[in-house]
């Protein structure tokens, strides 16, 4: 999901602040999901309690398409980097800057408290910086709920 966009001063300490903005303002993303029955048709009883399993594919990321009016602020017009995954610079979709991951689930659609699903999350492209940046290794969601 987008987060909140927020402004980081940088810059001299003892001098105005100087921010340039992290976040994103459009993103592009697809998912697909393959669900599946976990037992047998002959396996009636258990079939009726609604458990399913799934595998699904995610793919996305986040762009900035603004550029500060003060050209001395942007960070993207005096930056040497080249665009990539985790640039803030990256203003269009290329196969090289998508996030990828891939993951399984299980889904208890008829549980006393509703349809329930419990996933795991593998980044085929994790970042590997420094924290806060850095990708875990899985992700775990659990939701109560149907999804529209």
């Amino acid at each position: 999901a987008m987060g909140p966009r927020v402004s980081v001063g940088g810059g001299d300490p003892y001098g105005a602040p100087q921010y340039t903005s992290i976040g994103a303002n459009y993103f592009v993303r697809a998912s697909a999901e393959l669900e599946f029955p976990l037992f047998p048709k002959k396996y009636t009883a258990l079939n009726a309690l609604g458990f399913k399993g799934a595998v699904f594919l995610d793919v996305g990321n986040g762009y900035n398409l603004e550029s500060n009016s003060d050209s001395s602020l942007d960070y993207c017009a005096k930056s040497t980097e080249s665009p990539g995954v985790v640039s803030a610079c990256a203003k269009y979709p290329t196969f090289q800057n998508l996030r990828y991951s891939v993951g399984v689930g299980l889904l208890w659609n008829f549980s006393p408290l509703g349809p329930l699903r419990f996933e795991f999350g593998f980044p085929l492209n994790p970042l590997l910086g420094a924290e806060p940046f850095r990708d875990k290794l899985f992700n775990f969601t659990f939701r109560i709920g149907s999804s529209f």
